[in-house]
């Protein structure tokens, strides 16, 4: 079980006996099988204050139509947590034409003492090894700040 609750765009990590006690609508419960066999995470949603069960969710692999599954889990199914992956990590496998510009990004933020942060089609296509990128794809980060004056 988990320390400390995952916040909003962790990478959880749920141990595939517990899929009798994930909360998913029928049509998306064979692939949260998947998804769980092929030892992938799921990503922290917003929760509401009082949610007992954490609000997770993934992404379907593919270049069309984004298919987002939504999975509610208690505390006790979670086997891992980390924070979303630096973008630094997912470079290789983003189009040829972004990896000089987002690591000048990447290596501009650090410079200034922030770990950029990536969720979304990068990440999904990086976990999945599938194409999830568009020619209208972006890049989503996530810049950690200590606190509101650190921001800016």
């Amino acid at each position: 079980m988990a320390e400390t609750l995952p916040r909003r765009h962790d990478r959880v990590w749920l141990d595939p006996a517990a899929i009798d006690r994930l909360v998913v609508s029928q049509p998306w419960r064979a692939a949260l099988v998947d998804w769980l066999g092929h030892d992938r995470p799921l990503v922290a949603a917003r929760r509401m204050p009082g949610q007992a069960l954490l609000p997770l969710g993934f992404t379907l692999p593919g270049t069309g139509a984004r298919v987002r599954v939504g999975v509610l889990a208690p505390v006790e199914a979670i086997r891992a947590q980390a924070p979303a992956p630096p973008l630094t990590e997912l470079l290789s496998t983003a189009p040829a034409s972004w990896q000089a510009p987002l690591a000048a990004l990447a290596e501009a933020l650090a410079a200034a003492g922030v770990t950029a942060r990536s969720y979304g089609s990068l990440v999904n296509q990086w976990l999945t090894g599938a194409p999830c990128l568009r020619a209208d794809s972006d890049v989503d980060l996530l810049l950690d700040c200590a606190d509101a004056a650190s921001a800016r």
